[in-house]
């Protein structure tokens, strides 16, 4: 949990540039020690108005020099500000703060976000030879994705080169009603025939290209495998009706694409197709840079 300091509050006095991008600003002389050791949040807004969703923006402070902070702008689903000499900062009492105070989640342990805490594992599976496994996650930070965690508990065999993947999609950001392909990995069909973590990848999956997530943004980790014997990947419960309880389209938490046959990622996938029949359980997949 972030450390907390009473009245962290001060002025900017030398504000970023850009100003809107900017990634250091100093407040007032000697108020740098009024607020905690970083990490922590930062709320800036205009001299002599209340912080408002239009006037202020909520930033990730990463490191404190005497008066000058290292921040990572925007954060939360907050707009950059046109910050300036005079706007008033803070360390807020915002919803990451209070979500730290509850439960460890995967920014404790410098994840953007995962399906499942890996600690709550129990069951694995295999997917469906030619059908898309969605597993959905929340990105807890605004941030690119670059690699994907999982553990393969039993290797698949004889599994066909060039039909073998995990990515992302969106739930509906891009175009409404739809899942966006956001990134890929390259094929994986040697990497998902031996077990471990990515299987003999030893370590986290590269995607192709970054994805783009924002904070509180719901997606979806896709896997596709072709093959003779499909590898079981380490997962959450496997209680589908219970994991997906009042839920449909893009709003499931485990499901399948419909379409059978499939050897690639679609770029885009119609909430009318995303359905649970079929469904194996909750993929264990953390999100990291």
């Amino acid at each position: 949990m972030d450390a907390l300091a009473n009245f962290a509050y001060s002025t900017v006095a030398t504000a970023p540039s850009p100003a809107t991008s900017g990634t250091s600003v100093t407040v007032q002389s000697g108020d740098g020690a009024k607020f905690p050791t970083a990490p922590f949040d930062v709320l800036m807004w205009p001299a002599s108005v209340q912080p408002l969703t239009s006037n202020a923006e909520i930033a990730r402070c990463t490191a404190v020099s005497t008066d000058t902070f290292t921040i990572t702008r925007a954060q939360y689903g907050t707009t950059a500000q046109s910050v300036a000499v005079g706007y008033q900062i803070c360390q807020p009492i915002d919803k990451n703060l209070l979500l730290q105070g509850t439960v460890s989640g995967p920014t404790d342990f410098g994840y953007l976000g995962w399906t499942v805490d890996p600690r709550d594992c129990r069951n694995n599976s295999a997917p469906t030879a030619g059908r898309i496994s969605l597993t959905r996650f929340t990105s807890r930070v605004t941030a690119t994705c670059g690699h994907l965690v999982y553990y393969i508990n039993t290797p698949g065999a004889t599994l066909t080169s060039g039909e073998c993947f995990i990515g992302i999609y969106d739930t509906g950001q891009t175009t409404a009603g739809v899942a966006t392909l956001l990134a890929q990995s390259a094929d994986q069909h040697n990497f998902w025939q031996t077990n471990g973590l990515g299987g003999s990848a030893g370590a986290a999956t590269a995607l192709t290209s970054s994805a783009s997530l924002v904070a509180d943004g719901d997606y979806f980790i896709a896997v596709l495998a072709n093959g003779t014997t499909m590898p079981q990947f380490e997962q959450g419960g496997n209680t589908t009706l219970l994991i997906n309880y009042n839920l449909s389209g893009l709003g499931l938490r485990t499901a399948l694409d419909a379409t059978t046959g499939v050897t690639t990622l679609p770029s885009t996938i119609t909430a009318a197709n995303i359905v649970t029949t079929g469904a194996s359980g909750f993929l264990a997949v953390i999100a990291v840079a």
